[in-house]
C-alpha cells in the first residue's frame, strides 16, 4: 500500500521521503508527524522490501527512514539495495536494535544515520529530517 500526501503545487521541486517500517501504526506514525511538519513534503509509505523497492522504482526519493528488520526482506540489504539504485539517497535506520555491531553494518551497508528507537525521539528525527532538507533543497 503506498500513501501520498503532501502535494503543493507553490514548490517548484518536489522532495520525496519514504518511509519503511512494517509496523504500520509506527509507520503512521512516524509518516504522520513528517507530514504535519513539513506540509509541502511528499511523504510516501512502504511496509517492506518489495513495496519499497516497487517504489524506488518509479520515484525519485531524497529521504528514507526504515527499520532493519522488516517482517518481508532484510533490512540491512536493502541498504545496500537502495544504495546501488541511487547513491545519493539519505537514509535514516531507525531501529530498536540498537548495538554497535548494528550501527556498524547498517553503516558499512550506506545508511547514513542511525537513530535508535529506545534512545531517539521523533524529535530527534524531525530535525534530521529538516536539515537533510535543507540540503536537498538547495541542491535542486
Amino acid at each position: 500500500m503506498i500513501y501520498r500526501s503532501g502535494l503543493n503545487k507553490d514548490y517548484q521541486f518536489m522532495i520525496k521521503i519514504l518511509v519503511v517500517e512494517d509496523r504500520i501504526i509506527l509507520r503512521r506514525k512516524i509518516a504522520g508527524r513528517l507530514r504535519t511538519k513539513f506540509p509541502g513534503i511528499l511523504i510516501m509509505e512502504a511496509f517492506d522490501e518489495a513495496s519499497c523497492l516497487k517504489i524506488l522504482s518509479r520515484e525519485v526519493i531524497q529521504i528514507i527512514i526504515m527499520e532493519l528488520r522488516l517482517t518481508q526482506g532484510n533490512g540491512l540489504e536493502l541498504v545496500q539495495k537502495i544504495k546501488k539504485i541511487n547513491k545519493d539517497i539519505f537514509i535514516i535506520v531507525n531501529s530498536i536494535y540498537d548495538s554497535n555491531e548494528y550501527r556498524k553494518l547498517a553503516s558499512k551497508m550506506g545508511s547514513d544515520y542511525f537513530l535508535s528507537k529506545v534512545k531517539n525521539n521523533l524529535s530527534d528525527m524531525i530535525a534530521l529530517v529538516k536539515i537533510q532538507i535543507e540540503k536537498s533543497a538547495f541542491r535542486m
